[in-house]
């Protein structure tokens, strides 16, 4: 097999500014797409008939909905039963995506090329999403190719510890010689910015999922934006405002590295590459909203699961 060509690295400055995304609600609607795979799954995978109107999505990772599921069915789910499941799900997301009407938001491919351009920033994931999903949603998009890592809805259960892997998978992309200057943590839900402050990033909200710009800043967002449409506007927020016009005009975007597989289609993660390293080529080898408030995490919180298999 031939061995895929590494693309060159941007040179960095000693600084470096990590935005890591949420993608249900702030990036892309999935509009219902998502819940739709989750049902379909379960069918196929255990034989339940559950449309698991009892879910809330919204700020929720994979992990916790299913173990949420598995509980109301009165299941112990051990590690093949979870492996067998998010092998699954994402051949439904695709197929369900493939009938639905999806939107990106406003302003986000704009903002994606500005931030994707400027070597100074390390653009990352925040996702409930097991890996695999995530890029299936950013590929309807061809978003997944301004992503260099991310942590994801099968590391963990929890937001907060996705969140705080994702910063050190940054801290590890971007090696010796250079440090992690400011971090922040874009989502559209209290959860996103509750682990914002959980790992000392800078939380900002947007209001295009479930949530208000009221309901924003009561959570402690600590800037709350009504989309991402402004793209001028986000980047004072993230400080890089001026310096990304002067970059872009001195020709930066010429840096970004070839993707010469980036129509692949994506099958086995390139060799070398390392689990959270997703996404610019093909996820780098390698949902949205619903009702209510989310239920609380019960005691498999801390549960992930083992050596799925990666279909990115």
């Amino acid at each position: 097999m031939t061995r895929a060509r590494q693309p060159a690295r941007r040179p960095r400055d000693p600084r470096t500014v990590a935005v890591l995304f949420d993608i249900d609600g702030t990036l892309l609607d999935m509009r219902g797409a998502g819940r739709r795979s989750f049902v379909r799954t379960l069918e196929r995978v255990f034989g339940w008939k559950d449309d698991i109107a009892y879910v809330n999505f919204a700020g929720n990772t994979d992990l916790n909905v299913l173990l949420q599921v598995a509980r109301k069915h009165r299941r112990r789910l051990g590690p093949s039963d979870l492996r067998r499941f998010f092998a699954r799900l994402p051949v439904e997301l695709r197929q369900t995506a493939a009938e639905t009407r999806l939107r990106i938001y406003p302003g986000v491919r704009r903002l994606l090329q500005r931030l994707s351009a400027d070597p100074r920033v390390v653009l990352g994931l925040v996702t409930g999403n097991v890996e695999a999903s995530a890029r299936v949603k950013l590929e309807q998009f061809d978003l997944h190719n301004h992503f260099v890592l991310g942590a994801f809805g099968d590391d963990h259960a929890d937001r907060a510890r996705i969140a705080r892997l994702a910063l050190r998978r940054v801290r590890r992309h971007v090696g010796r010689g250079c440090r992690v200057g400011d971090c922040f943590l874009i989502g559209d839900t209290p959860l996103d910015i509750s682990a914002a402050h959980r790992i000392g990033a800078t939380a900002v909200a947007v209001a295009t999922g479930k949530f208000s710009v009221a309901d924003l800043r009561a959570a402690g967002a600590d800037h709350v934006l009504s989309n991402l449409s402004r793209t001028a506007a986000v980047l004072r927020v993230l400080g890089l405002s001026g310096a990304v016009a002067r970059d872009l005009r001195a020709g930066v975007a010429a840096l970004r590295p070839p993707r010469p597989d980036e129509t692949d289609g994506g099958g086995a993660r390139p060799p070398g590459a390392r689990r959270g390293q997703v996404v610019r080529r093909a996820c780098r080898d390698g949902p949205r909203h619903q009702d209510g408030p989310l239920p609380p995490v019960h005691s498999n919180v801390n549960m992930r699961i083992p050596s799925a298999p990666r279909l990115c």
